[in-house]
């Protein structure tokens, strides 16, 4: 049976044996009923935090830009019409019939996982499994795979193949299949490019709305976003240094989902006659988010009233009666004494895994880090400023929280392999700052900075900031 979960840009479906809530199964509903809804050059290396290196082309492969989409081939093609990337590549004539087209996954005898034909895949070995509704995504995918830090390409190992299509909203990992689905809203540079990409909007956006407080996360670097919009209105384009974070945000959390599900050790266990969803439901007790929440690791925070806020705020459940009287302040007083990252890893234990990996990530190789807010609504939104919107309780760089530190470093721990480099990591991670209390959450940040949000002199209004914010983040905060 397939169970689902939402991530910040995607839902994640996986196989489970034992009990999960009435909820995923609903959402997993939703996401099946919404569809989820060559080579480079020689290459060298080039020196990113905490002295990782990203392999990088000969010719300067950050500063790429878009390319010119044929006139016939600016429209949206569904994910059924996605051909692989790499025609002569050695599964390209399973892939799509494993993936897309058959109702039941293919056994691992005719599709396995990467990991089991290398425990070191090389962007080659990956792009062997994309399958594409147009080239330039899989042409993109793959310089993205080339400027990422090079031990992130070991996170490939339990996937069968990835997917990009221009219907593709949200983003996904799915267990039965062991695939994603990229949403290739994260990859565009050209403006035709874009014209190749559904404009449709995340339903689950406008979940929650009936709270009393609301929450938004914010990924910063140097003082301000840390990267730009990628809304698919105006004429902008941009380079591959453009999307290079915001994409490697959303590949470190759709395969921490991955290799929570799925870990290498396995491999050799596995039968031909196998499929990923059999492989999935055997491995359960196994899984990171399983042992995470085992009692005796001391690691989970499993009574909190925060996971019933988190189903309304990201499944769109009816708040629980005890909990309608809230405000920011008491959900910040929880979070503050509970390891979560965010919010939304109280909407699962799958999330949980996925935002802790993710943003721990992030900032070991990126140097960036994670705001998050409650803030509380004023009684009159419609005719309410930025300004009236005040926080209740707010983190700067979230990931060195002292029971968030000790929980991602486990998780990461499990996902990458101890090692004396995530040590001292976690050793000068820095420490965890707060918003001011009292002030707009809209003064917490110079958003104006942002040139997508100038508008004259005057400050954004608050639906303003927020719709940028999910733009650049995702609608899930």
């Amino acid at each position: 049976m397939a169970f689902a979960s939402a991530s910040s840009e995607s839902f994640c479906c996986v196989s489970a044996a034992g009990t999960r809530t009435f909820a995923s199964l609903i959402v997993c509903a939703l996401l099946l009923l919404a569809g989820c809804s060559s080579s480079s050059d020689t290459t060298t290396t080039t020196n990113i935090s905490n002295n990782d290196a990203a392999i990088v082309s000969d010719n300067d492969i950050l500063d790429t830009t878009g390319t010119d989409v044929p006139l016939s081939e600016r429209r949206f093609i569904d994910d059924e019409q996605v051909r692989p990337y790499r025609p002569n590549s050695k599964y390209a004539e399973v892939l799509k019939d494993c993936i897309v087209v058959q109702e039941d996954p293919c056994t691992l005898e005719t599709l396995p996982f990467i990991g089991q034909e290398t425990s070191d895949p090389t962007v080659d070995d990956i792009m062997d499994r994309v399958l594409v509704t147009h080239d330039w995504m899989g042409q993109r995918f793959e310089q993205v795979l080339y400027a990422m830090p090079a031990p992130v390409l070991k996170l490939f190992v339990p996937i069968t193949a990835v997917l990009i299509g221009s219907n593709v909203r949200p983003s996904s990992y799915w267990s039965k299949f062991g695939r994603i689905k990229l949403d290739p809203k994260s990859l565009w540079l050209s403006n035709s490019e874009k014209l190749t990409i559904s404009q449709a909007a995340d339903f689950r956006e406008q979940f929650g709305e009936d709270m009393k407080y609301d929450t938004s996360w914010r990924v910063i670097k140097d003082g301000d976003y840390a990267w730009g919009s990628s809304s698919l209105t105006g004429d902008n384009e941009r380079t591959l240094r453009d999307i290079q974070l915001p994409m490697a945000r959303l590949l470190f959390h759709e395969l921490a989902h991955a290799n929570d599900n799925i870990q290498k050790e396995i491999f050799p266990s596995l039968l031909a006659s196998d499929t990923p969803a059999s492989a999935s439901t055997s491995n359960r007790a196994n899984a990171v988010s399983t042992r995470l929440f085992d009692e005796n690791l001391g690691l989970s925070a499993q009574s909190s009233w925060l996971y019933a806020v988190a189903r309304t705020r990201y499944n769109d459940e009816e708040l629980p009666e005890f909990a309608a009287g809230f405000l920011a302040a008491d959900a910040g007083a929880i979070m503050e004494t509970e390891g979560k990252q965010t919010l939304y890893g109280y909407y699962t234990t799958y999330e949980d895994v996925a935002t802790l990996f993710a943003q721990s990530m992030m900032r070991r190789y990126y140097g960036v880090e994670t705001h998050i807010a409650f803030f509380d609504k004023p009684a009159d939104e419609e005719n309410a400023s930025c300004d009236d919107y005040l926080i209740g309780w707010g983190s700067t760089n979230r990931a060195a929280a002292d029971l968030v530190k000790v929980r991602s470093k486990w998780v990461m721990e499990q996902i990458m392999g101890s090692s004396t480099e995530i040590d001292e990591f976690y050793q000068t991670i820095g420490t965890e700052g707060r918003l001011p209390v009292g002030v707009a959450y809209c003064r917490s940040l110079d958003v104006q900075t942002a040139t997508d949000l100038r508008s004259g002199d005057a400050t954004p209004a608050m639906e303003e900031i927020l719709d940028y914010e999910r733009s650049l983040f995702g609608p899930l905060h």
